[in-house]
């Protein structure tokens, strides 16, 4: 199968940048197949750490960008590349045919893999002499992204709160560390299940007080807590008089340690 020109990479990419279901990390890695594939074969299959390298993302980021891609319908996984090997990382991009024929997102903007006006054609904004309209449109498109971000953000703030019991404010010193995370290719889900488990693990314990935004959405050790989700929760400590002690050092009646 032969693979997207390269004006319809710019178109594909135009598309994706006018998606407000793709996020910032899922167009970094749309930006990052589109300048890898071979317009000739088709040809499309660099390693998850080169994107990553690539993309300034994790490869959990990376990984969630390219399944939010092909939820999406721009991407496809094929098992083989075109000389018939197997190959589990061989991708092909997928452009609609409606919006190849119509490209509603190319301008002066998409060469470098974003649209300003994602909605409305290319030669009516230059037929019309009215450039203003596509600026405008774009605009609003990009505060309609801004706006899904900020409920997103606001969102995982918020179950903090129900799950701790805490009133943690939406201040930017808040909000910014959970948008890094968003940006870094982390999905909601992955925040709220890191929630959910430092929660049940730091609650009614001397580290309760570290279920706040800075420690749990911190850059340091929230891949840590990411990898954590699935694993078996630390057995809790049992206490005999004023020391924690643990199932299998039981003191002896008499004795201190």
């Amino acid at each position: 199968m032969a693979g997207l020109s390269p004006l319809e990479r710019i178109l594909w990419l135009g598309n994706i940048a006018g998606d407000r279901t793709i996020t910032e990390a899922g167009l970094r890695v749309a930006m990052s197949l589109a300048l890898h594939q071979n317009s000739v074969t088709g040809r499309l299959n660099p390693g998850i750490p080169l994107i990553a390298k690539e993309t300034a993302l994790t490869e959990r980021g990376v990984s969630n960008g390219l399944n939010m891609l092909k939820n999406a319908g721009y991407l496809e996984t094929n098992g083989k590349n075109p000389g018939g090997r197997s190959n589990t990382n061989h991708y092909l991009l997928v452009q609609n045919d409606q919006e190849t024929l119509n490209p509603r997102s190319v301008n002066s903007d998409s060469v470098n893999g974003r649209s300003q006006n994602p909605e409305a054609p290319f030669t009516k904004t230059l037929n019309d002499g009215s450039p203003k309209q596509g600026i405008e449109q774009g605009r609003n498109k990009d505060m309609s992204k801004s706006s899904a971000s900020a409920r997103q953000t606001r969102e995982i703030l918020d179950y903090l709160n129900t799950k701790t019991s805490k009133g943690f404010k939406p201040v930017e010193t808040n909000l910014k560390l959970i948008r890094a995370r968003l940006i870094e290719g982390h999905s909601s889900e992955d925040i709220f299940a890191v929630i959910d488990r430092k929660t049940k693990e730091w609650s009614n314990t001397k580290y309760a007080q570290y279920l706040r935004p800075a420690t749990l959405f911190g850059a340091e050790k929230f891949n840590q807590y990411v990898g954590e989700i699935g694993q078996p929760l630390p057995k809790p400590l049992k206490h005999q008089g004023n020391r924690p002690v643990d199932d299998a050092r039981k003191l002896a009646p008499g004795k201190y340690y």
